[in-house]
């Protein structure tokens, strides 16, 4: 009995052994087709530049690679400059990749990725060889990656701590990571940023006026998944860590910490994409004034996904074959109009300062084109004689006295706002909401604007209360 348990034990551990040594072999083929494939579907995307395998040097247990990435021809001069700046002008910039593919897949522990799922290779790059000049080289970004068997991938990618300097111009930073999962489908995935503070320094030639400040840091999460018109949709959240600007060492922006929210979301039935944001700040100092709260929301709702998406592809096209996405924008206009034909925009602001309160809000929709006109191409003056808004503006008066006097100049800056604001109140642009406050409510319809009633332009304009003459 006991004999033939230690055979099979002994025939296990024989077995596992072999397959040790086998699997390598199987596994090394496996993740170099992947690979590869990889390579040639972002090619297939036509993102403007070509990444090719150059070599592939498949080893037992790790492989190395040699990955070119080169524009496509006919790029413009915009369009290679800005490659320049990237990359480096000169020549065809290397990548080298090591990848790992055996003997038992173990990485799913390395590098922070924990994952029970059987690992079917891993990618490092480092890029402290890439041109020294180009922006690429200066931060020298390190990608690792996961890649399992199911075709899920867990990607780190991380820029060490440096330094860059430039005449009367230096920023230092503190390294960033930035970390994103996805499934074997590419439909779903997750993605968290975090970057380390930055400082910088610079200095006015002409006017010897020094400049230094620090963005303390950031943080950018979020879930995104596939939807039926290829976007991206889901929901990320955002952390400003607060920052300080200063002029001649004299501290002119103070923020405290910040967050943020944006979704994109598409109907159940795939027509309509909406997207919203808000931002809030905790406060802070501008020149010394300071303001305890500031919010910002907007939203825009029913973009035609599918009128989208041709849009884009069209931008992608254009951006392939000159270039520069703006190329051909006279032909981009229709496919503009019909995504955002329907659509309605909404944007609020609230401020809080000790002095008072600033709110403002405004709802932006586009009319139809008239029947005659919906088979021509729109143009952006047409496109405006049909925009629709309608807001609301209301504030404290000693808000904008203080805001007036620390910001914009001093007491004389002060008198000459308030001087504007006694003068638009005799004209109707302003009125009082309660002591102290006022408030403006103003429309945009067919090319006109209306501001408490009166019509600043078009046919039924009057002139302002207490002047004559014909209106501007």
């Amino acid at each position: 009995m006991k004999r033939r348990l230690l055979k099979t034990i002994f025939a296990a551990i024989v077995l596992v052994v072999g397959a040790a040594f086998v699997a390598p072999y199987f596994v090394g083929r496996a993740a170099e087709s992947h690979f590869k494939a990889l390579v040639a579907d972002f090619d297939a995307q036509n993102s403007g530049f070509v990444v090719k395998v150059d070599s592939y040097h498949r080893g037992f247990y790790s492989s190395e690679v040699t990955l070119s990435v080169r524009p496509l021809a006919g790029m413009s001069a915009r369009g290679s400059r800005i490659w320049g700046l990237l990359l480096g002008s000169r020549g065809t910039p290397e990548f080298k990749m090591h990848i790992n593919h055996g003997p038992i897949a173990l990485a799913a522990f390395a590098q922070g990725h924990i994952s029970f799922m059987p690992v079917l290779y891993t990618a490092e790059f480092r890029g402290d060889k890439l041109p020294p000049m180009s922006i690429l080289g200066i931060f020298k970004p390190q990608l690792y990656s996961t890649t399992y068997f199911d075709g899920s991938r867990h990607a780190t990618i991380t820029v060490p701590p440096g330094r860059y300097s430039v005449g009367v111009f230096g920023v230092t930073w503190e390294g960033l990571h930035l970390r994103v999962e996805g499934d074997g489908a590419y439909t779903h995935m997750r993605y968290h940023l975090n970057l380390g503070p930055v400082h910088y320094q610079a200095r006015n030639v002409s006017t010897g006026d020094t400049y230094d400040g620090e963005i303390k840091g950031l943080t950018f999460s979020g879930t995104r998944k596939l939807a039926a018109h290829d976007f991206w949709v889901g929901q990320g959240r955002s952390l400003f860590k607060g920052g300080n600007f200063n002029i001649n060492g004299k501290r002119t922006v103070f923020l405290k910490q910040g967050s943020g929210h944006t979704s994109l979301a598409e109907t159940q039935d795939g027509r309509w994409l909406n997207s919203s944001g808000v931002v809030a700040q905790q406060g802070g100092t501008i020149k010394g004034w300071p303001f305890s709260r500031l919010d910002i929301s907007e939203s825009l709702l029913r973009i035609d996904a599918g009128a989208m998406r041709r849009l884009l592809e069209q931008m992608r096209k254009q951006t392939a074959d000159a270039g520069d996405p703006s190329a051909g924008f006279d032909g981009m206009m229709p496919l503009l109009d019909r995504a955002f034909g329907s659509a309605q925009a909404h944007v609020s602001l609230e401020l809080d300062a000790p002095d008072g309160r600033l709110n403002a809000d405004a709802r932006v929709t586009l009319d139809q084109p008239a029947p005659a006109a919906a088979t021509s191409t729109p143009v952006p003056a047409t496109l405006v004689d049909r925009v629709n808004v309608q807001a609301n503006l209301d504030f404290d008066r000693k808000l904008v006295d203080s805001f007036s006097k620390y910001v914009l100049g001093g007491e004389q800056a002060q008198q000459k706002v308030g001087m504007v604001l006694d003068e638009w109140l005799k004209e109707g642009l302003l009125k009082p909401e309660n002591p102290g406050r006022y408030q403006s409510d103003i429309t945009y319809r067919e090319g006109v604007l209306t501001i408490n009633g009166h019509a600043l332009n078009g046919p039924s304009a009057k002139p302002p209360a207490g002047k004559s003459g014909s209106p501007r």
